[in-house]
């Protein structure tokens, strides 16, 4: 009877350090901020509970050739190892892979009998090291395995991985999350089609231009034919078109070019010399062909002064030469 209350008492002890973890781990989310301490302060907490080393993620890089570790907690006395571990290879990991793609967790309660010496795995991660017992588990977006997170040496409640998957899995939010907030912020200054810079981004770089004593050059190009091209062969053709256009005109500007519209580009050089500027649109308004031309206004300026009316200027001229084009069937810049 003493054994069974026994039992109880350290099975109430576990719930209770269970749920302490958990309410800890739900705080966390609760005041999620940045991604960084929030991923830090849930690996502090699986850490303690499994009265681990260390705790860490590893993740996979968007090549998927390289694992890296990116975070780190490391309890009192223990080591750091964060800088060991980078730019591992994909390949190192090819056991670990397999299993955790299979199954939802790995606990090597001792890693001498448990992975070959001469296994690479070893000699990566445990050979140099003090580690002698791990528990991981993966980072699987839907099923695609993107890295882990695991306890090193851990010393309690290994046969209990409840926090350590519910840890897991926020790991994995905060990553998705971070990861769409930077798509949303990239498509918020990016055209996805071309990947030029959006009108969004063009607005506030002369915002930043305005009032600088530099020369500024100011091209503003509208596309040809496109809506033939798109009538007559489809949106497919017309897409084509004005990838092609962005691609010509980013060979010639960098990354100084913007799509401003469904065919409208403005392309900006900062720092350049009005025989320059003459020069590069002289070349630029060689590269047309019969199927393929761009109607082009410019002007140059001699301080970053006034900018959105000069551009208005350049866009004028722009339409004034699209007008000649469909009447002389001919381009000029």
């Amino acid at each position: 009877m003493s054994d069974e209350l026994e039992d109880c008492k350290a099975e109430l002890q576990t719930l209770k350090k269970l749920n302490n973890a958990f309410i800890e781990c739900f705080d966390t989310l609760y005041k999620a901020g940045e991604k960084d301490a929030t991923v830090k302060t849930l690996l502090s907490i699986v850490g303690k509970f499994h009265n681990s080393d260390r705790a860490f993620v590893f993740e996979t890089d968007e090549t998927y050739e390289y694992v890296n570790n990116t975070y780190e907690w490391c309890a009192e006395n223990s080591v750091s190892r964060i800088e060991d571990f980078q730019n591992i290879p994909v390949s190192v990991f090819g056991s670990w892979i397999d299993k955790l793609q299979q199954e939802s967790e790995i606990f090597l309660g001792d890693i001498k009998s448990s992975i070959p010496n001469d296994s690479l795995i070893y000699e990566v991660f445990f050979a140099y090291g003090k580690t002698d017992s791990v528990l991981i588990m993966p980072l699987k977006p839907g099923n695609c395995f993107c890295g882990f997170v695991g306890v090193g040496n851990p010393k309690a409640f290994t046969d209990n991985t409840i926090l350590l998957k519910t840890v897991a899995t926020s790991v994995m939010n905060e990553i998705q999350r971070e990861s769409i907030t930077k798509e949303l912020l990239h498509y918020s200054f990016y055209d996805k089609l071309t990947g030029l810079r959006n009108r969004h981004a063009f607005i506030e770089h002369i915002k930043m231009l305005e009032g600088q004593a530099k020369p500024l050059g100011i091209i503003y190009a509208d596309l040809n034919g496109l809506k033939s091209a798109n009538d007559k062969y489809g949106h497919e053709a017309g897409d084509k078109m004005i990838v092609e256009a962005s691609s010509l005109l980013k060979e010639f500007f960098n990354e100084a070019v913007y799509r401003i519209g469904g065919d409208e580009f403005v392309a900006l050089c900062e720092g350049i010399s009005r025989d320059a500027f003459n020069e590069k649109i002289q070349e630029l308004s060689k590269q047309w062909h019969s199927e393929f031309t761009i109607s082009c206004g410019s002007i140059w300026l001699p301080l970053c002064e006034d900018i959105e009316y000069y551009i208005s200027i350049a866009d004028n001229r722009m339409y004034e030469n699209k007008k000649a084009f469909y009447g002389a069937k001919k381009t000029s810049c």
